[in-house]
């Protein structure tokens, strides 16, 4: 019995353990989750401002333009996913989504030591280097490189799959059309006048309309991923608490049976004398 006794005791510190470590995960994830929200709604309306106004400047181009056609070469996938793990079911169900759109002789790009480790070129996929998280500045710099290779034909076109944040409990996998742009209907009947002219000032919002994509995406997936970890860390925490629960009831039956069991031997012993 003191065997047992001695087992679900190891087994309770352990669980106990096992809680601060999770409940300090939760805590710091709850954090950074507070940081990322506000960073994805800034980003948000700047981001649907800069669409917007891509889109608005591109209906008065040609529709022969080049931001507009497949120039040949493979589609590329950007596939941002987390560095760390213990998100719950964050990463798969992202790779789920890209899973879908990639075909054989794809390029892919990805974001994230989970995405690399995923897709990499000794598992067959033609990967480009992996981008780190940590300089965003390094991702954008990349990602205007990527907008010259589209219109020089490398790649037909260019997409990003990333997770959409909705609520603290639903985030859901999408992919982004980056490349080619679509081509709309002009809002107007009659050009408003444009000094300089619209092709000067698509040029220059068409580069800051693929980076606050790629900046909304990051923020969305951040946000995504934060929320996920920081349910898994409270689900992990509840189930800790139900476990330790059980195995007090269970502690303390096993040594009451043995104080019990104690008494009766003592009390064996006394009336043989």
């Amino acid at each position: 019995m003191g065997a047992g006794l001695e087992k679900t005791k190891r087994r309770i510190a352990s669980i106990s353990s096992t809680k601060k470590i999770t409940k300090a995960m939760e805590m710091i994830a709850s954090v950074k989750l507070m940081k990322c929200k506000k960073e994805a709604e800034g980003l948000s309306y700047s981001y649907k401002a800069a669409q917007d106004i891509a889109i608005y400047l591109a209906s008065y181009l040609s529709e022969s333009h080049p931001i507009f056609l497949s120039h040949g070469g493979a589609p590329l996938h950007i596939v941002i996913a987390s560095d760390l793990g213990l998100c719950g079911a964050y990463n798969s169900s992202l790779f789920k989504e890209a899973d879908g759109v990639i075909k054989e002789n794809d390029a892919i790009l990805p974001i994230g030591g989970k995405a690399d480790n995923r897709y990499n070129r000794t598992k067959g996929y033609l990967t480009l280097p992996p981008l780190e998280l940590g300089s965003k500045r390094v991702l954008l710099n990349r990602l205007s490189e990527l907008k010259d290779d589209f219109l020089a034909g490398k790649y037909s076109s260019i997409d990003i799959v990333y997770t959409e944040y909705v609520n603290s409990l639903n985030f859901i996998p999408k992919t982004l059309p980056l490349l080619p742009l679509r081509k709309i209907e002009t809002p107007f009947e009659v050009k408003p006048l444009m000094n300089p002219d619209e092709k000067e000032l698509f040029e220059f919002a068409l580069p800051l309309y693929l980076e606050l994509s790629l900046l909304y995406c990051l923020a969305q997936s951040g946000l995504s991923e934060q929320s996920s970890r920081r349910n898994a860390m409270e689900t992990a925490n509840d189930n800790a608490d139900e476990l330790l629960d059980k195995l007090n009831i269970e502690y303390n039956k096993a040594r009451q049976t043995a104080i019990t069991q104690e008494i009766i031997e003592v009390v064996s012993g006394s009336a043989n004398q």
